[in-house]
């Protein structure tokens, strides 16, 4: 029988079935879980793959009610359905804000269950209490309880920007969970499944010991959750041909695009997810989305924004921002610790990241280790991430699309007095102490402008003639080679006037964040508005310092003092709070020095620039890219000072001809 009808999100099995939903056949999978010589599993997806249904599925095949796996796999094969008692928990049900919380929780939904069999709950620790229960469910009857845990780490998971109460939950879980492998409690129990985002909570309090088979990463179980091709092309065969003929209508597809360009399309927005470097499977939770609003939007915020984790990626930004993917040894991820959480693993459980590869790490003895490569499964994640990269340098993405033709007609016509006025406008609308402040943050910031604008991109290209910062293809079977640089800004503190500023820090003559942020963005600045302590009151970083803030006039924030501005701090902001001849002593060292003109400015990016292309130009560099010489554009892009001025220089690879050779300086190109 084929169903046709989309189901919602958080639909039971039993729902499903008996309302003749569309429904994936997983039992192959069950059938092969159930009937194992391995009884206890731990199975790891991101949200919105299907984990609850797959629970749901498995706690109806033991409850004995075979007509709901008619013409499904199971149902083919000599199966006997055996009845089971089930013992089923969903802990991202239970509210886990603060440990105390969760262990409250956790023992009423304990004692909730066992009200259903008329009984009453002795102990007072949750692991003792499970059990208990596990004894009271099993006096119920039948030969054997199912256990059935779903999103056991989300009182980790959703804390984790709060550290002491993840560890604090995960031990809690870790007591739980280990109740389940004591002999007594083991005896009771024919099968365990727990299924939940990540693996990191049971290897954080020390549960490697445990006896549950992690099936994660197993070839055979690639396919459990989400839509592979083939059942994807099958079950929504109805759905696709109505869909291919109204986005030809709209003219979101061409008049002579095929089921096939669809179908791709639909891939490249939502599939492309593998944890065995090989079985692809498409997000079922975007798909069903999908269908059912008939436009390709992204869902994938929907489940899997990562929202919790801002303290956690605001702490190490670049890492999230510029995702290098470097190979991983696969224990790496399996058993990353909770306090030591590197972000590759992190971005992978959450589903912003799939296996591109695996591989074989030789180690000792002879022997090897399993390795992975990851990489964005898809456009959908892709965007997603950019929005959140953008999200972080508070950039309004509403504009990058508006300048994405403007861009690409410059790389064509080679202007690149127009690419210098277009980046200097990115820069300038981040936030500045969010502006990239070095040569790698700069390169990244030009690289995730381009991937976020759809352009494709390859970076770090290594030749015999050298390495290639970017290449990017553009139409027209044309490819253009960047070449990125980054000049510090001409007026930052040299380490000899930081050692003097941390020289007074020393001496406790201003409080010590004030030091810290001269130092970082060159500013004196104290927030709300107060001016500095009294220089005889101590002041203590974290304790509550109201009292002893004086009502003076603020202190600019800005990003290097003007005359003005040092007027305001010597006649009024500190003339009673510091010695005159420490505070000229300050401003000695904070104040702009060697100021040069903009044409001087101008000169030095330009000679860089020129120097840099002229290197390129000496390189054949045609045969490593397999194009034609003249297919083949040079771009020198300069930043300078955290963005306050780029600068653009073209070239064409080995014909001499330089575009753009003198430098330009547009009014107001160059924000600060």
């Amino acid at each position: 029988m084929v169903f046709t009808r989309i189901p919602l999100a958080d639909q039971s099995f039993a729902k499903i079935r008996d309302e003749k939903l569309i429904y994936a056949d997983k039992t192959k999978y069950v059938h092969d879980l159930v009937t194992s010589d391995r009884q206890h599993f731990l199975l790891t997806r991101p949200p919105g793959f299907g984990k609850t249904l797959l629970i749901s599925a498995i706690a109806e095949l033991f409850s004995g009610l075979r007509e709901r796996f008619h013409s499904l796999y199971v149902d083919q094969t000599d199966y006997a359905y055996p009845r089971r008692q089930v013992l089923s928990l969903n802990l991202a049900s239970i509210d886990s804000k603060t440990p105390e919380i969760f262990k409250y929780n956790l023992l009423k939904t304990l004692r909730i269950i066992a009200d259903h069999y008329d009984s009453a709950l002795t102990y007072v620790l949750p692991a003792q209490c499970l059990g208990e229960l596990t004894e009271i469910v099993y006096s119920a009857g039948y030969e054997g309880i199912v256990v059935l845990i779903d999103e056991y780490d989300a009182p980790v998971t959703r804390n984790i920007a709060n550290l002491p109460v993840a560890l604090a939950n995960a031990e809690i879980l870790r007591d739980f969970l280990a109740i389940l492998k004591e002999d007594e409690v083991a005896e009771r129990i024919a099968f365990t499944l727990v299924t939940g985002v990540t693996s990191q909570p049971l290897t954080v309090s020390g549960l490697r010991s445990t006896h549950l088979n992690d099936i994660s990463f197993d070839p055979r179980f690639a396919g459990v959750c989400g839509f592979t091709q083939p059942e994807f092309e099958a079950l929504f065969a109805d759905q696709l041909k109505e869909a291919l003929i109204s986005f030809k209508k709209s003219g979101l597809l061409e008049k002579g695009a095929e089921l096939s360009d669809l179908i791709d399309k639909i891939g490249h927005w939502y599939g492309g997810y593998a944890w065995d470097g090989e079985t692809r499977v498409l997000n079922p939770n975007s798909i069903l989305n999908f269908f059912r609003d008939k436009a390709f939007k992204k869902y994938f915020f929907t489940s899997s924004r990562l929202d919790h984790l801002t303290p956690f990626i605001e702490a190490r930004p670049w890492d999230f921002l510029d995702l290098r993917l470097a190979p991983y040894i696969a224990k790496t991820i399996r058993e990353s610790e909770l306090p030591r959480l590197e972000i590759a693993p992190v971005l992978f459980y959450g589903g912003y990241l799939t296996i591109d590869k695996t591989f074989k790490i030789p180690g000792a003895s002879n022997t090897f280790m399993e390795g992975y490569s990851f990489k964005l499964p898809n456009f959908e994640v892709a965007a997603a991430y950019y929005d959140e990269c953008f999200r972080f340098l508070n950039w309004p993405t509403d504009k990058l699309e508006l300048k994405k033709d403007e861009l690409l007609s410059a790389f064509l016509a080679k202007d690149g007095a127009i690419v210098s006025s277009i980046f200097s406008s990115f820069f300038g609308e981040v936030k500045f102490h969010k502006r990239p402040k070095d040569a790698e943050a700069c390169h990244f910031f030009f690289k995730l402008i381009l991937k976020a604008l759809e352009f494709q991109v390859e970076s770090e290209i290594a030749g015999e003639a050298g390495r290639l910062d970017l290449g990017v293809y553009l139409p027209n079977h044309n490819y253009l080679i960047i070449e990125l640089l980054y000049y510090p800004c001409i007026n930052e503190l040299t380490e000899l006037e930081k050692n003097r500023i941390l020289a007074k820090k020393a001496k406790n003559i201003l409080p010590p964040e004030l030091y810290d942020r001269i130092i970082a963005d060159r500013i004196l600045f104290v927030s709300d508005y107060k001016a500095l302590p009294d220089k005889s009151t101590s002041f203590n970083i974290g304790a509550d310092n109201t009292d002893i803030f004086r009502s003076r006039a603020p202190i600019l924030d800005r990003y290097c003092l003007t005359q003005t501005e040092i007027d305001q701090i010597l006649s009024k902001t500190l003339e009673n709070f510091l010695p005159e001849e420490d505070i000229t002593k300050i401003l000695i060292d904070v104040k702009p020095k060697n100021k040069i003109s903009n044409k001087k400015i101008d000169d030095i990016l330009f000679k860089g620039a020129k120097d840099a292309l002229d290197n390129i130009e000496k390189r054949n560099y045609h045969s490593l890219l397999g194009f034609k010489e003249e297919e083949i554009t040079s771009l020198v892009l300069v930043f300078y000072g955290n963005g306050r001025k780029t600068f653009a220089l073209f070239g064409q690879n080995q014909s001499g001809d330089v575009n753009n050779v003198k430098p330009r300086s547009k009014k107001g190109s160059s924000p600060t």
